[in-house]
């Protein structure tokens, strides 16, 4: 599952190993580039998400940092993931290469939140963090396993 899949960037290199993606974004038109990839595609608000069912890993790149409300994004996460499954996020990276991301987005009229991975801590029950990876200069890869 590929929470703001956008027009499946990500979900097309899972789809092209051979994984079964569903992706979400509010964006009509980028489901309807996602679908053309053979992908199928949920309009939803993540945080208004429901799809009754689990995915073993969910994956949010550069979505989190538009999201104001982390303890609910991980809740909604959580009943999306299977127990023992994985969380990935890809965050800006915190300190300079953050103040530069959040700049770069002011000028073009967006607000975003860049926070480093103890700021997620308090939003994170029933999630352990097993591990972070400098995902080049600007990124933070967060994997988080789903323990309850």
């Amino acid at each position: 599952l590929e929470l703001g899949c956008g027009s499946g960037f990500y979900a097309q290199k899972l789809h092209t190993l051979g994984a079964k993606v569903t992706g979400v974004d509010f964006s009509d038109a980028m489901l309807r580039e996602l679908r053309k990839k053979g992908i199928e595609g949920i309009q939803s608000d993540v945080l208004s998400l429901r799809l009754g069912r689990q995915f073993s890993i969910v994956l949010a790149a550069g979505l989190l940092e538009f999201i104001d409300d982390t303890g609910a994004f991980f809740e909604i996460a959580r009943n999306h993931c299977s127990v023992g499954g994985h969380l990935i996020l890809l965050v800006p990276r915190p300190g300079l290469a953050g103040l530069c991301y959040r700049v770069w987005h002011s000028l073009h009229g967006v607000s975003v939140n860049v926070r480093a991975p103890e700021d997620f801590l308090g939003s994170t029950t029933g999630w352990c963090l097993e591990q972070t990876i400098h995902a080049g200069p600007l990124a933070l890869a967060l994997c988080w396993k789903r323990e309850v």
